[in-house]
């Protein structure tokens, strides 16, 4: 969900965006940033940085540590990073200023009857967790129902994620890249939903 944000008082000079929810949710507070160079983490974040229109889009590295290289290596001295708030720690280089702002918050579900019902009876094949937090939420949430971990194939964003998800999976592996098609390349599955 959007959350109340303020712009900061001093001047910045690009915007960083490490989620494709931070655009969608920046809202209206963040027009008179839509003419300065962003940066964001993937391609799918990228794409929405463009749909909220941000004109100077510029994808950078696929995680937060070749994103906030690329925008120190361009010379940016202090930038804007629109966010959850929830994030991932990540260093930041010593010529950087990163000002964070939390656009929105990201609440964790719980499983709906179907899915509960589904995953006890090893129904479920495969489960894609395409963030550190929702790994080790849906982990919890598995362990909660008494299922055995043996029966499920997990697919993460990360390896990050992968490590925050545990082990004892059927089989668990880590998207190459973090996005959608990283993490169906890693579990070997497809997708047949239609392009955008």
């Amino acid at each position: 969900m959007a959350r109340d944000w303020q712009p900061p008082a001093a001047p910045v000079d690009a915007l960083i965006f490490t989620s494709p929810q931070a655009p969608a949710f920046a809202g209206a507070a963040a027009a008179r940033y839509a003419s300065l160079p962003a940066y964001a983490v993937g391609a799918r974040t990228a794409l929405a940085a463009r749909a909220a229109g941000f004109a100077e889009v510029r994808e950078a590295g696929g995680d937060v540590a070749a994103l906030l290289a690329t925008v120190a290596a361009a010379g940016h001295a202090r930038v804007l990073h629109l966010a959850g708030t929830h994030r991932t720690p990540a260093a930041v280089p010593a010529t950087l200023q990163v000002v964070v702002r939390a656009v929105y918050e990201a609440e964790l579900a719980p499983l709906n009857a179907a899915a509960k019902a589904a995953l006890h009876a090893a129904a479920v094949d495969w489960a894609l967790l395409f963030s550190t937090r929702s790994a080790a939420h849906f982990a919890d949430l598995f362990d909660t129902l008494g299922a055995d971990r043996a029966t499920l194939s997990i697919a993460t964003i990360s390896a990050r994620a992968l490590a925050a998800a545990g082990g004892g999976w059927r089989r668990a592996v880590a998207a190459a890249t973090p996005d959608e098609a990283g993490i169906l390349a890693a579990s070997g599955l497809s997708c047949d939903k239609a392009p955008a």
